[in-house]
């Protein structure tokens, strides 16, 4: 069932604790509304996203890891330790004494 607002204020805004003012944030109704009303009520569509099959050898990680535009950005976000343990898995040893970029430079040379 569609959430409607209250008629005597029909620009109220929706909250988990009830109907509120646009303005003041006066509280008009109290009831609880969900979050997926509220989502309802602006349209909001879940976002869905295409789920892969997981990769069962290191060689279909590496190329869907390849085949992937994001994963320069991931290889940024991870600590020297997950680079060193990333380099391991497909056979490349690196030397965590050495700067960050220069670990990332290496498996991207590598991979």
């Amino acid at each position: 069932m569609a959430i409607t607002p209250p008629n005597f204020q029909k620009d109220a805004v929706p909250t988990p604790s009830g109907w509120r003012h646009p303005r003041t944030n006066e509280l008009l109704v109290s009831r609880k509304i969900t979050s997926q009303e509220i989502d309802e009520y602006y349209n909001v569509k879940p976002k869905v996203s295409m789920l892969k099959e997981a990769p069962t050898t290191i060689e279909e990680a590496t190329e869907e890891l390849m085949a992937d535009n994001s994963w320069p950005s991931e290889l940024e976000s991870m600590t020297k330790l997950e680079l060193e343990a990333l380099g391991r898995e497909h056979g490349i040893q690196l030397d965590r004494k050495k700067k960050k970029k220069d670990l990332i430079q290496e498996l991207k040379e590598e991979l």
